[in-house]
C-alpha cells in the first residue's frame, strides 16, 4: 500500500540494520537529497500513511522490526516525529 514507508522502515530503521535512529535518519536524508524521485515517493507515501486512519503504524513498525508499541496512538506519534518531522519539517 505505502511501499516507500516499508522501504525506509526495513532498509534504514530496522533493528537488523544496527544503526541508531540518528544514523539512520542521517543516511536517509543524504539518500533523498541526492534522489528527487525517491524524495517525492517517500513524501507522498508518508503523507498518505499519516492521513490514512486505516493504516497501522503499530503493525508497520512491528512488521519491519523497528520497534513494538502498545497502541496505535503512540506508534503514529512516533512516526510523525521520527519520519515526517525529521525528513520534511526540518
Amino acid at each position: 500500500m505505502y511501499d516507500y514507508v516499508d522501504y525506509i522502515l526495513a532498509n534504514y530503521l530496522s533493528a537488523k540494520m544496527g544503526d541508531s535512529e540518528k544514523e539512520a535518519i542521517s543516511a536517509l536524508r543524504a539518500h533523498i537529497s541526492s534522489n528527487a524521485e525517491l524524495a517525492e515517493g517517500i513524501r507522498n507515501d508518508l503523507g498518505g500513511a499519516m492521513a490514512d486512519e486505516g493504516y497501522s503504524w503499530k503493525e508497520a513498525f512491528s512488521r519491519n522490526d523497528v520497534v513494538d508499541f502498545d497502541d496505535e496512538i503512540q506508534a503514529r506519534a512516533y512516526a510523525r516525529s521520527l519520519l515526517w518531522d525529521q525528513l520534511f519539517v526540518v
